[in-house]
């Protein structure tokens, strides 16, 4: 296996991130959002600095010195003992700093290493960001800047993509894990949704859609059609006058989607 040898790790601006994934030549179609953090905190990165902690990122993930370009020893100690990953290249397409800025890793091209049977194919798969910082209750916050820039990547791959927004999933929905942190998914979903759709909020600023779990509204899953293990979980269903949909609406909203698919597939 080829490896990606870098030297740099010089971060820019997310609106120049943005720009890339909106002009940049994808080939692969991009189905998902795969949404990760780091093991190092906000305070690591502030002491060592941003270059560093990709550095080492990126020596964890392809055993690669960055100085030398050469490997540093084989993917197992002799006791057995995990040494570094033995990627390609970064898993993650990009990195989002605490302040918001980004490193432009794994080429857009390339499937990511994000969880094992979720990485899709060569010619489609998901996108996949890794945030610096610890999310999970009681360390670092996942706000500010570097919030606001996860979501304006996620909704520029989405949008692009075409895709929907609710198709953005942490490492912990795919695999048992705490990554990427215990802040509200839900949440960052409808966030970037919103980023997406900036013309479907009313007037008043009230949400024009919620998203349902499958718990809650079974009949919207009992007819439709397979789009893949995303779509077996959550589903996002309009809002009626800013109030979200209770369960005799939901039944209602159920037979309607039911009767239209009934109606498509004639």
């Amino acid at each position: 296996m080829s490896k990606v040898i870098r030297s740099s790790f010089n971060p820019v601006d997310v609106d120049e991130a943005v720009r890339i994934i909106e002009t940049y030549g994808i080939q692969r179609r991009i189905t998902s959002n795969h949404m990760h953090h780091t093991a190092g905190s906000h305070a690591h990165c502030e002491k060592v600095g941003p270059v560093r902690v990709a550095a080492g990122i990126y020596v964890w993930h392809t055993g690669i010195n960055p100085k030398t370009g050469l490997s540093i020893g084989p993917k197992y100690t002799t006791k057995g003992k995990l040494r570094h990953r033995d990627f390609s290249d970064f898993a993650q397409h990009h990195l989002v700093y605490p302040d918001g800025s980004v490193l432009i890793c794994r080429d857009m091209n390339v499937r990511p290493a994000s969880a094992r049977g979720h990485n899709g194919v060569r010619r489609e798969g998901p996108y996949m960001i890794e945030a610096v910082g610890d999310f999970r209750d009681g360390k670092d916050p996942f706000d500010g800047a570097q919030r606001e820039s996860c979501e304006k990547l996620f909704a520029a791959v989405a949008k692009r993509h075409d895709f929907p927004a609710i198709q953005t999933f942490g490492h912990k929905e795919m695999q048992p894990t705490a990554c990427p942190g215990d802040f509200d998914l839900n949440a960052f979903r409808m966030a970037i949704h919103a980023r997406v759709h900036p013309d479907e909020e009313a007037m008043d600023g009230t949400p024009q859609h919620q998203i349902i779990d499958k718990e809650d509204a079974p009949g919207l899953w009992r007819h439709r059609p397979a789009q893949g293990w995303q779509a077996e979980r959550i589903l996002l269903v309009p809002v009626r006058r800013g109030r979200p949909l209770d369960r005799l609406s939901l039944r209602r909203y159920s037979s309607g989607v039911r009767r239209k698919l009934r109606l498509s597939s004639l």
